[in-house]
C-alpha cells in the first residue's frame, strides 16, 4: 500500500465537556524511498483551546510542519467553531506553513467517517476531500521522494 494510515487519540475539552479527538495521520510508504515526505502531524499533543501551561499545544508546534497540508473542515462542526477554524488558519499562516484550507457547507464534525459518525457521514463531500488529498499527493509527493534507497523484489500476488 502506498499510503499507511494511523491515528492518535488526544484528550480535549469543548464547552466544559471532556472528550477525545482522533487525529488521523497518513504516511507515504513508497518502496525504495524511505525518506519520502510525510503529510500530517507526528506528535500526539494537546489540541484543546484551554490546554494547561505545561502542555505541548499543537497550534504552537506548527512551525515544525514540513511539506504541505490540506486542512479540511465542516462549516457546521460544533467541535471546531468559526473562531477555532480562524485561529488554526492564522496560526498556520504565522508559522509559514504551506497549506490550502477547505470548508464544506453543511458538513458536521466527523462527516468523513462512515463508522460511528452518528449520521453525519457525507459520501459526496468525502469523495471531494479524497480528490483534494490525491491532488496534493500527486503534486507534492511524487516530486519530493528524497534519496532513493533499495527497492524490494516485486512479489507475484494474484
Amino acid at each position: 500500500m502506498l499510503i499507511q494510515e494511523s491515528h492518535v487519540d488526544v484528550k480535549t475539552t469543548a464547552n466544559g465537556k471532556e472528550s477525545t479527538m482522533r487525529i488521523f495521520v497518513f504516511h507515504p510508504a513508497i518502496p525504495g524511498f524511505p525518506n519520502a515526505r510525510t503529510l500530517g502531524p507526528h506528535d500526539a499533543a494537546n489540541t484543546s483551546a484551554d490546554a494547561p501551561p505545561d502542555s505541548v499545544h499543537t497550534l504552537d508546534q506548527l512551525g515544525r510542519l514540513r511539506g504541505e497540508a490540506a486542512v479540511i473542515f465542516g462549516v457546521e462542526d460544533t467541535h471546531v467553531p468559526d473562531a477555532g477554524r480562524d485561529l488554526v488558519r492564522a496560526k498556520m499562516r504565522a508559522a509559514g506553513v504551506v497549506a490550502s484550507f477547505h470548508e464544506f457547507a453543511w458538513a458536521q464534525h466527523a462527516f468523513i467517517r462512515d463508522e460511528l459518525s452518528k449520521g453525519r457521514y457525507d459520501p459526496a463531500v468525502t469523495k471531494v476531500c479524497f480528490e483534494i488529498l490525491l491532488e496534493v499527493f500527486g503534486r507534492v509527493l511524487k516530486t519530493d521522494l528524497g534519496v532513493k534507497g533499495s527497492v524490494p523484489a516485486v512479489e507475484h500476488d494474484c
